[in-house]
């Protein structure tokens, strides 16, 4: 036991070793410390990093909208250039109207010009070019198929010869006056059958029909001015067709039709609601209490050619 007793006491007063805790401790210190500045760096240092990667990607994003917005202007550019192209294409290039008068017209002027223009020329005014003949006329309806507009009011040698052949190679036209030539039905006839499209018909003096006028109603549902002054032998028949099949019809000229009477005038207060213009002898045809009705029933019509108190009836 003494044995015993002495050797604790002398392991109790043997002095104690430096233990690897210690220098654990010491290491952990030092790592922290080393741990500090490097959180500080990052601390410091990771704004400065961030902002250049913004940077960057607000560049990369520029660079992509500003590529992008390149490509639509290049898109939109070739789409403008496509349709450009295509309009080139279209559009006719050349002279679209014609006019002489009688001193400026000879056959060889216009043989020239129909030449050089017939495939763009859409309309054609000859009036009083009293030298034009069905000739001239012939070769504007081979070489000006998209004619819609033709003139030739006053040009006494035009024949029913050359209105057929207009008629049967220019299926647009919309406007035709041939006041005072020496055209009958035959030649309206084929502008009927071959040109729907017709808004305009003058043929004041031509000595036409019921079988022309009727013609014009059954085959032209977008007339809208009929103008047949003088043209004696028309009736009733001709002007009832024309109100029930050409409901746009908004002007009629009849003075010297002395047949048409107040059957006319109702038919056309019955079918007609754009009708604004009526030209008329002051005497003969329908009578006045038949003008005054349809007056009142159509409040903007102006008619000429009767008496101030029923043309100006409801004004």
């Amino acid at each position: 036991r003494d044995e015993f007793d002495r050797e604790r006491h002398v392991a109790s007063e043997a002095p104690r070793r430096h233990t690897p805790r210690s220098a654990s401790a010491s290491t952990r210190r030092g790592s922290t410390g080393e741990l500090g500045r490097i959180t500080y760096r990052l601390y410091a240092e990771v704004p400065a990093v961030m902002g250049n990667v913004l940077d960057g990607v607000r560049l990369v994003g520029a660079t992509d909208e500003r590529r992008r917005m390149e490509e639509e202007a290049k898109a939109e550019e070739t789409k403008q250039t496509g349709r450009g192209k295509e309009a080139a294409r279209t559009e006719p290039r050349g002279k679209l109207k014609l006019k002489f008068d009688e001193a400026s017209f000879s056959s060889e002027a216009l043989a020239e010009e129909v030449e050089a223009y017939g495939a763009t020329l859409r309309e054609i005014n000859l009036m009083e070019c009293d030298k034009v003949k069905d000739k001239s006329l012939i070769d504007v309806g081979n070489k000006c198929s998209d004619l819609i507009t033709l003139v030739v009011k006053h040009c006494f040698r035009i024949t029913d010869l050359s209105i057929t052949h207009i008629g049967q190679h220019c299926p647009n036209l919309t406007t035709l006056n041939v006041a005072y030539c020496k055209v009958t039905d035959a030649g309206i006839i084929a502008v009927a059958k071959n040109c729907p499209n017709l808004v305009t018909l003058i043929a004041q003096d031509c000595g036409l029909t019921d079988a022309s006028v009727i013609a014009i109603s059954n085959n032209c549902p977008n007339l809208e001015t009929l103008a047949v002054q003088n043209c004696f032998k028309l009736t009733d028949a001709s002007i009832i067709a024309i109100a029930t099949n050409c409901a746009k019809l908004t002007t009629l000229d009849i003075p010297g039709c002395d047949k048409i009477t107040d059957a006319s005038i109702i038919a056309i207060q019955n079918n007609c609601a754009n009708f604004v213009s009526l030209v008329l002898l002051s005497s003969g045809g329908p009578t006045d209490e038949a003008l005054k009705n349809l007056k009142q029933h159509l409040p903007n019509l102006i008619i000429s050619g009767r008496s101030v108190a029923v043309a100006h009836i409801g004004a």
